[in-house]
């Protein structure tokens, strides 16, 4: 009876946080039809979270090392930031708190957090598929969003799937395999340029995967390529190279417009280098149609970051990252494919703003519990020995 209660205890704790993180994924058509209900699924969701984690506390103490310590501290400069700078909104702190309770949840109950989000995005995709099928001639707005959105949410679905696939069976299944296909089949119906050659440079990311025993060489090239667009792209918008890359991408020679967009934020980050502008910061430019065209993220992880939260937030974050990517074990399979996944999503971040996407956050945490489960056991191995 006991063993009983204890499965489908279980399975309810795995479908609450299916229901509670599907929120936070930022699905295009879920905000639309909710309205009024979708900010209060959030507050719902963030009380669950509480709540499992004041229970879990007082059954178990609670740690923080410096990722945890630095993960939060970066969310207050964020909040404090954006409060100072009148870019504050009632549901960045819903978000940036459940996020946060979310991260500390995973010292417990890692493995449930992992299933309820694969069960969610398992459902997205499918549900995503079918409307890409029907609408994939317009090629404009699906399920989960426009052809961005499929990029910063689908390529991250493969890889969640992938490595819960290890997780459970020390292996890539069929199953998985599927799911991939389905996913990468949305991203090329829906016509995302960058989606297509990102999955491309995943694909070559997994066969070469011995490179991720060099992930401080890697990190280097992710930033010396963030530098490089940022600062100098205005100075390749006509050469033949840059055009021909772009074309690639089947986007305009100035990546539709964010050249532009980084230069914004660039003139306006002289004024608040030191801590940023606050998260939602508008910049606006007139564009070749003579529209005015009003963006609040500045389309690239690390401008996006600097923006949020100036020179102090971004060490605080690089210092968090790294914490976590940087000791991923390349002999241990599943800690292999986080790094792989994290490192394809940084090459997506070139263009998006993916360190608010609650995937990059969740992936990143995860990698960082792989980490500290891993030498946990070390410990218990040493002290078994002595």
């Amino acid at each position: 009876m006991l063993g009983i209660l204890k499965k489908y205890n279980e399975i309810f704790l795995t479908g609450m946080y299916c229901i509670c993180i599907l929120p936070f994924l930022s699905i295009a058509d879920l905000h639309n039809q909710l309205g009024i209900i979708y900010p209060a699924w959030l507050v719902i969701a963030m009380f669950f979270f509480g709540c499992r984690l004041l229970y879990k506390i007082s059954k178990q103490d609670c740690t923080l090392d410096k990722f945890h310590w630095a993960f939060l501290i970066y969310q207050i400069v964020v909040c404090a930031t954006s409060i100072y700078n009148k870019t504050f909104s009632w549901g960045m702190l819903v978000v940036s708190i459940s996020t946060s309770m979310l991260i500390l949840l995973m010292q417990y109950d890692a493995k449930k957090i992992l299933e309820g989000l694969v069960v969610s995005i398992i459902a997205l995709s499918l549900v995503n598929f079918g409307s890409v099928c029907l609408n994939f001639t317009k090629k404009e707005v699906f399920f989960i969003g426009g052809k961005n959105q499929l990029s910063m949410t689908l390529i991250p679905t493969i890889f969640f799937i992938i490595i819960y696939s290890i997780h459970q069976t020390g292996g890539i299944n069929k199953f998985a395999i599927c799911a991939a296909l389905i996913n990468f089949m949305s991203i090329l119906l829906g016509g995302s340029g960058t989606g297509i050659i990102v999955c491309g440079i995943a694909i070559l990311a997994i066969i070469g995967q011995q490179a991720f025993k060099y992930k401080k060489v890697l990190m280097g090239l992710v930033v010396g390529l963030n530098i490089g667009l940022i600062c100098l792209s205005n100075l390749w918008l006509d050469s033949p190279i840059w055009i021909w890359i772009t074309k690639l991408l089947g986007k305009s020679n100035s990546l539709t417009g964010r050249t532009d967009v980084w230069q914004l934020f660039l003139d306006k980050l002289n004024v608040n280098w030191i801590f940023g502008n606050g998260k939602g910061a508008e910049v606006f430019y007139i564009d070749q149609w003579g529209d005015k065209r009003i963006f609040n993220e500045a389309h690239n992880i690390f401008l996006e970051i600097f923006s949020c939260s100036g020179a102090v937030g971004f060490f605080i974050y690089i210092f968090y990252f790294c914490n976590a990517f940087l000791n991923l074990d390349y002999k241990q399979k599943e800690q292999r494919y986080i790094s792989i996944a994290i490192f394809i999503m940084l090459i997506n971040g070139l263009t998006e703003s993916i360190n608010n996407n609650i995937m990059f956050i969740l992936m990143v945490a995860f990698a960082h519990n792989c980490v500290f489960e891993h030498h946990a056991q070390n410990s218990l191995q040493v002290l078994a020995k002595k």
